[in-house]
């Protein structure tokens, strides 16, 4: 992928800070990251459908505590 230029924006300095800064390896991350991020809300509408709001909510509020009790911070 040599002579692409690669806007960078205030979001690139979060990927370098994260050890990202080749040009390249920040291109695949900036996909992958697009594409989770489209299968994500793509999942979270067919459960929405499916499940109804109300449990959604319910399992996104779970998983949340459950996320921040086994990654504390330390703030």
């Amino acid at each position: 992928m040599k002579g692409h230029y690669v806007y960078v924006s205030s979001r690139a300095r979060a990927w370098s800070s994260a050890g990202i800064t080749d040009n390249d390896l920040f291109i695949v991350t900036a996909r992958v990251s697009g594409i989770a991020t489209t299968i994500i809300v793509l999942l979270t509408a067919i459960v929405l459908n499916r499940m109804g709001r109300q449990l959604l909510i319910l399992t996104n509020s779970g998983g949340m505590v459950v996320a921040i009790s086994i990654f504390p911070t330390d703030s």
